[in-house]
């Protein structure tokens, strides 16, 4: 028959490494997540010069409005 804290001890142990890896796949998840906040930011960015230059290419050209 096997020994109650034997048992225990091994699904403590599962806990502990499956807590590790949640872990490590979390900051792995949160490292790619900033990286794609600051290019969606820079795409952003980028979005709005070319609305405001495509706005304002009527004023280069000698259009008044």
């Amino acid at each position: 028959m096997t020994n109650p804290i034997t048992v225990v001890k091994a699904a403590f142990r599962l806990f502990i490494t499956t807590m590790q890896n949640n872990t490590a796949a979390l900051q792995a998840l949160a490292s790619e997540q900033k990286i794609v906040r600051e290019k969606l930011d820079a795409l952003v960015a980028d979005s709005n010069y070319m609305v405001t230059a495509k706005k304002r290419e009527p004023q280069r050209a000698g259009h008044a409005h």
